[in-house]
């Protein structure tokens, strides 16, 4: 993702799709997070986190340190959440869940 993308648009969805159809999405204002101690404070949480959320950052190309240019923190701040099991497509059957954050 391109920062200057982000900084002009400052919204991202990621969505989640399993085999059995059930689905959900995440509306999310995003922010990056380009300090140093923030940088260093989400390294250490991933590199020191037991499997499966913790994992070691340097596996990722050009991902020394998190010192390294190319690693930043991006921010996911939810404003909406769906959740639709996959019954509901199939049978007709089952819930859609819907959060929204209050304003």
């Amino acid at each position: 993702m391109k920062r200057s993308h982000l900084a002009a648009h400052p919204y991202l969805s990621c969505n989640y799709w399993a085999p059995s159809q059930d689905t959900c999405v995440a509306e999310c204002d995003a922010a990056w997070h380009l300090d140093l101690p923030t940088r260093e404070r989400i390294w250490n949480l991933f590199s020191q986190a037991p499997e499966p959320v913790g994992y070691d950052p340097r596996i990722v190309p050009g991902w020394e340190s998190f010192e390294s240019e190319s690693f930043a923190v991006l921010r996911l701040d939810p404003w909406r959440l769906r959740v639709m099991p996959g019954s509901v497509l199939m049978t007709g059957t089952g819930e859609v869940l819907v959060w929204q954050r209050q304003e």
